[in-house]
């Protein structure tokens, strides 16, 4: 029977060559676009699934509460808290402290060997709660030592080649001068997809002992993990640290909780990105791509439905004659289900290839390390499931419609018009068109908004400015350094900053002015800044000055924004006094309010202090057009101070797109998807007409006859099609704008929803009705309507 089968759809393959094409090719988009997005989602949930203990593993987060009724969330607490918890807290088997701030982007050096890494600071309890395990090394005393460093295997390749690196000397190399380390471990190799990845972890006992104010109770620096001994007991620990700050420090104005680790990266409280130490997904953009992924399968299967049911009358006579010699319904059933299963087979194995193929052209766009695991059995049971899913969903119901037809009906008249598929067919279409919509909706709003961000002016010139973190020596002599490069003609200006100043983090409720009341703990961004940090950015003084060396007192002086001017409710700020970190001193200037943040979030308040020994990020605005000799000058006076490590630059505007990578490349994976569903609709759509054409062929030849015109053809066989446009656009416009409202509604600034963001993807689907639909009437409209009548 099963070759029985296979023959029969071979042939009925050969003889639909068009339509078996348009099934085949829909469908292999469909499942190639489910399969990679199963693939991504696959990855996404496995995120620090290596990690042993993560459903024991909690980070301790602050939740601020501010006078002014807005609130914050906070990775960071204070350094002496993981002691405290530890002994007064039963149920904590065990805490640690890390740090990535100071050891991000240092220079690790053996002899003449020099490599730029990444690394964090750790308590040694770091390697019992975190699956690190080290492939040389022991985890128990690999941090013990405060002169320990425990490196990656790359990192002990780069450095020792083939040499044993246990017991070697490393030299790091950072902005607090270099200091030497003994290697203590080396790190096996580690699963992509961890939130918290790094090269070098160095003891946090070795950080403290050079910073004492890490010490104190005010300063929150650190991020805090624990190890329950039960995690069940979660909600009675987290009652009992709530309010523990409080025992140590009365004026912080937070409380902490628990936050289990197992759901940081999907669901954190945090913005999607990387905040600090860890990189950060969604679980709300794995709900969109797998909805947008079965939207499309679904929009594939639908055209399988529609060409099935469409040529259920050209297969009336075949089924008439099978069941008229015997043949059962359920042997019918067989026949269609297992030709839809030849079909999907095909596909899917077509898909395959394209999926290999997006691995390679949107490689970019797709996670490092993501492939086809084909030796895996949970892979070949999710491919066969999918084989088996879309058979079933693509193919019941043509094959109940075929194998119910009454064979004497189906032998007389040969048709099967006004069965319950002709009924479907135009629910079908219309929701192809609805889902199409959608994506096409949001594809154009994803492209507005990044291209509104990208465009947006953010009150500073990020373009033409270079940044790099400097080095003791160019700190020590950074006027020196400072004057060779103005002596060029491609240098305009040069500043230093604590801070990326398009990403400054930094915050403090200690600032007091005159009227400001005892429980007013409102928080304002910090920025330590050097002279000309305004003019190299390009931000617009409102009121007052900048810094300037002929002012001595400027060291205990501030400048403000003008939210900060509102939130301290000064009408003419500059004069001022202002209490702060560095003294009692005056406001002398106001600048204009610009971006300090993502566009995720609205500009809030700023007081900048003239503290250059704490800002070593040094910023430099070059002239239009001078770009290479820029960069040339710079490597050489740079030189000259760090003569043996070349300088790691970045653009300002690079650092900005930096920000927004992830919703760019959001946009992009749902481009594609968008492209996917067009051309499966126009497919879908091609097959329709041709049918139609086809079956409705001496109508054609009738109405030319009677004087009917080509345009009155194409008008009376596309109208149908025009109509469920009507209707899907009337389905699909309400749902598209809530989706889109609810997204854009993370930017604190983004487009507005106007009428043609919803008008552009209906005349888009207006265009491909006419090109699939209209090109197949018009080559049939255009026919000499005595080829088509000559039979009868």
């Amino acid at each position: 029977m099963i070759k029985n089968y296979l023959l029969i759809a071979f042939r009925h393959f050969w003889k639909q060559k068009l339509f078996s094409s348009i099934n085949i090719i829909g469908l292999s988009l469909g499942i190639a676009c489910s399969l990679l997005v199963y693939l991504w989602v696959q990855y996404q949930l496995g995120y620090d699934q290596s990690q042993a203990k993560k459903d024991n593993t909690f980070l301790v987060l602050g939740d601020w509460s501010y006078s002014d009724g807005s609130r914050d969330i906070s990775l960071t607490t204070p350094a002496n808290l993981a002691e405290e918890l530890k002994q007064n807290i039963s149920g904590i088997a065990q805490t640690t402290r890390l740090v990535g701030d100071w050891s991000s982007d240092n220079i690790l050096q053996v002899g003449d060997a020099l490599i730029t890494q990444t690394g964090i600071y750790a308590d040694s309890t770091f390697l019992s709660i975190f699956t690190y395990p080290l492939a040389r090394g022991n985890p128990q005393q690999a941090l013990v030592n405060s002169t320990s460093i425990v490196i990656n295997r790359a990192t002990a390749n780069a450095l020792f080649g083939a040499e044993e690196p246990l017991g070697k000397t490393i030299t790091v190399r950072d902005k607090e001068g270099n200091r030497e380390y003994v290697v203590s471990g080396v790190l096996a190799d580690q699963p992509l997809n961890n939130s918290l990845s790094f090269d070098f972890i160095l003891p946090y006992p070795d950080l403290e002992n050079r910073h004492e104010w890490l010490k104190k109770w005010g300063s929150s620096s650190v991020v805090t993990a624990v190890e329950l001994e039960d995690p069940t007991q979660f909600a009675e620990i987290n009652r009992q640290i709530r309010p523990m700050i409080t025992r140590y420090k009365e004026d912080l104005n937070f409380e902490l909780r628990l936050f289990s680790y197992a759901d940081l990266h999907l669901r954190s409280p945090f913005r999607t990105g990387e905040i600090g130490l860890f990189s950060l997904g969604s679980i709300t953009y794995v709900y969109l791509f797998s909805a947008i992924a079965l939207l499309v399968l679904t929009i594939a299967c639908i055209n399988f439905v529609n060409l099935a049911t469409a040529q259920a009358s050209q297969r009336a006579t075949e089924v008439g004659v099978r069941k008229a010699v015997g043949g059962s319904r359920q042997v019918l059933t067989g026949q269609f289900l297992y030709e839809s299963l030849l079909t999907v087979t095909f596909a899917t194995g077509l898909a395959l290839l394209l999926v290999e193929l997006g691995f390679i052209i949107f490689d970019s766009l797709l996670p490092e390390g993501l492939s086809v695991p084909y030796h895996e059995a949970w892979f070949i049971v999710s491919l066969l499931s999918v084989i088996a899913g879309t058979t079933l969903l693509a193919g019941s119901y043509p094959a109940l419609i075929l194998s119910s037809l009454n064979p004497v009906k189906a032998l007389k008249g040969g048709t099967i018009s006004g069965t319950r598929g002709s009924k479907l067919r135009p629910v079908l279409v219309t929701s192809q068109f609805v889902l199409s919509t959608i994506l096409l909706t949001g594809t154009l709003a994803i492209y507005l908004q990044i291209q509104y961000v990208q465009e947006k002016n953010l009150g500073l010139d990020r373009s033409n400015v270079i940044g790099f973190s400097t080095n003791p020596t160019i700190n020590q002599h950074f006027s020196t350094f400072k004057q060779s490069l103005l002596q060029h003609p491609a240098f305009v200006s040069v500043t230093r900053g604590g801070e990326n100043p398009l990403n400054m983090q930094s915050e403090s409720s200690d600032p007091y002015w005159l009227g400001k009341t005892e429980d007013d703990n409102r928080a304002f961004n910090l920025a330590m800044i050097d002279y000309d940090f305004f003019r190299t950015l390009d931000v617009s003084l409102v009121a007052g000055r900048s810094f300037s060396p002929e002012f001595s007192q400027d060291t205990i002086n501030y400048i403000i924004n003008e939210e900060a001017a509102r939130q301290m409710g000064l009408e003419n700020p500059v004069g001022s006094e202002l209490h702060f970190w560095r003294g009692k001193g005056q406001i002398v200037g106001v600048v204009k309010d610009f971006h300090y943040h993502s566009l995720h979030q609205p500009i809030g308040s700023i007081i900048f202090m003239l503290w250059p020994g704490n800002a070593e990020e040094a910023y430099i605005r070059i002239a239009p057009g001078q770009t290479s000799e820029a960069v040339d000058a710079l490597q050489q006076v740079y030189a000259q101070y760090q003569p043996d490590v070349p300088l790691d630059y970045h653009f300002l505007d690079e650092s900005f797109d930096q920000m927004y990578r992830y919703e760019q490349r959001i946009g992009s994976i749902v481009n594609v998807f968008a492209v996917l569903a067009i051309i499966i609709s126009a497919l879908g759509l091609l097959g329709m007409a041709t049918y139609t054409a086809q079956r409705r062929q001496k109508e054609i030849g009738v109405r030319k006859v009677l004087g009917a015109s080509v345009s009155q053809l194409l008008l009376l066989l596309s109208s149908q099609y025009l109509k469920l446009v009507v209707i899907a656009l009337a389905i699909a416009i309400p749902v598209a704008n809530f989706l889109l409202a609810e997204w854009l509604n993370s930017f604190a600034y983004h487009i507005d929803r106007q009428w043609w963001l919803f008008a552009l993807p209906a005349g888009l689907l207006f265009a491909v009705i006419l090109l699939s639909v209209g090109g197949q009437t018009l080559k049939a409209a255009q026919q000499n309507p005595v080829d088509s009548l000559k039979d009868e």
